[in-house]
């Protein structure tokens, strides 16, 4: 897993979950969900090939892009 810090993007760790699975339909986990130091943080599996994986990440950055979050 990787826990990549959301907190620049100015939501919370599940407002963002919640953006990504609905517009970028990638899953993953509030940080929050470990308890209240994981605020601000996503847990992001990577068990899966490398060519899924490229795509998720492109699909969440244009989703970012497009709304003015980075």
């Amino acid at each position: 897993y990787i826990f990549p810090r959301v907190k620049d993007t100015g939501l919370t760790s599940k407002e963002f979950s919640e953006l990504m699975i609905k517009e970028a339909k990638v899953v993953m986990v509030p940080g929050n969900a470990f308890g209240k130091a994981g605020e601000g943080y996503v847990r992001i599996s990577y068990a899966t090939a490398y060519e899924k994986l490229e795509e998720a990440m492109d699909r969440m950055e244009r989703v970012l892009k497009e709304r003015k979050l980075v």
